[in-house]
């Protein structure tokens, strides 16, 4: 379900953009410009689809069709998503998208959104980042950042062991997003599989692992679903962010004119359309899946909910505290993002 709080902030970003797009007047002739975007994910998957293809759209439009981008799936400018920030920095693609968590070490604030108790209904944890921006900026000097958004919440996906309990947990591989996520499930006393998301489908078949941590989103994306018999929610796992960021060279190659439409459509504004896009399709996968016959789904409550919330709480803690220990500002990140 989709608050109204939520919905009244995304109409409100929505006009936002619409006014901020209505400032774009060239005063003089545009050459055509057209920017390559490397997508690692199919044309098919959410992110394509609900999000890189319609802004393309949108910045065509805006531009009068003397500005596009191009959108390459599928990885057709690189496979994986854990290049997808390089390939920005070196000019491979124009543009990419890609999820911070992939490469933990080059985000390690930024990623403190994906924390418990941080990124709250999602707009919440888009509207955190751009206050924080500010402390987050080192990690995005080589790159001209356009816009961040957050995911759906998270949810398990078990194939053959349910987890009905934060204890069902112990010994079972898990493949894990993230540095934080790996933290948790570890904590929990599960075994953390860090693998490529394109990979995780036949590592699931072949029980190469037990399940899987990842968006319901994704999980459709890379046809996760169908080889998932239990899928369990209600641990407070958290949501993942993601970033579009632009090549400076090719920023810095751009009109004026085609900078203030790039900025006009992205943004914070592009940053709460997605996450409420995320927010919707997450549900719509959700609510299937508990209509399927073949497929149970387990929600964690009471005492194990506790349970592992204080768990998590005590991981954010020590990974707080080990990354001030390496000079990097996370308790002054925290403090900023969790500030009323």
């Amino acid at each position: 379900m989709i608050s109204t709080r939520i919905v009244k902030l995304s109409l409100a970003a929505g006009v936002a953009m619409a006014v901020a797009i209505s400032a774009f007047t060239p005063t003089k002739p545009i050459s055509a410009k057209e920017l390559r975007l490397a997508s690692f994910t199919p044309a098919r998957s959410s992110q394509d689809r609900s999000v890189l293809i319609p802004w393309a759209k949108e910045v065509a439009k805006v531009s009068g069709g003397s500005l596009t981008v191009k959108v390459f799936s599928g990885g057709a400018l690189g496979k994986g998503p854990v290049g997808q920030f390089k390939r920005a920095v070196d000019g491979v693609a124009d543009i990419a998208w890609g999820l911070p968590g992939f490469t933990a070490s080059v985000f390690p604030r930024t990623g403190i959104i994906e924390f418990p108790f941080v990124a709250g209904d999602g707009i919440d944890g888009v509207n955190k980042l751009y206050k924080s921006i500010g402390l987050l900026s080192p990690e995005w000097s080589k790159v001209k950042l356009l816009t961040l958004w957050v995911s759906e919440p998270l949810f398990l996906i078990m194939k053959k062991n349910p987890v009905r309990s934060t204890s069902d947990l112990k010994g079972m591989k898990i493949r894990t997003p993230s540095t934080w996520q790996a933290a948790v499930i570890k904590a929990l006393g599960g075994s953390p599989v860090a693998m490529p998301i394109s990979g995780v489908y036949n590592a699931l078949n072949q029980d190469v692992i037990d399940g899987v941590l990842t968006g319901p989103i994704g999980a459709q994306s890379f046809k996760l679903t169908e080889l998932g018999k239990y899928f369990t929610t209600g641990i407070p796992f958290g949501r993942l962010p993601f970033f579009i960021a632009m090549n400076q060279g090719s920023w810095n190659g751009l009109s004026a004119e085609h900078k203030q439409v790039l900025e006009a459509t992205t943004g914070r504004s592009m940053g709460h359309k997605a996450t409420l896009g995320h927010i919707r399709e997450g549900n719509v996968v959700i609510n299937a899946l508990k209509k399927d016959p073949k497929k149970t789904f387990i929600e964690i409550s009471g005492p194990d909910r506790k349970k592992a919330s204080k768990v998590m709480a005590g991981v954010r803690d020590k990974l707080i505290a080990d990354l001030d220990k390496k000079g990097i500002p996370a308790s002054a990140i925290l403090a900023k993002m969790l500030a009323k």
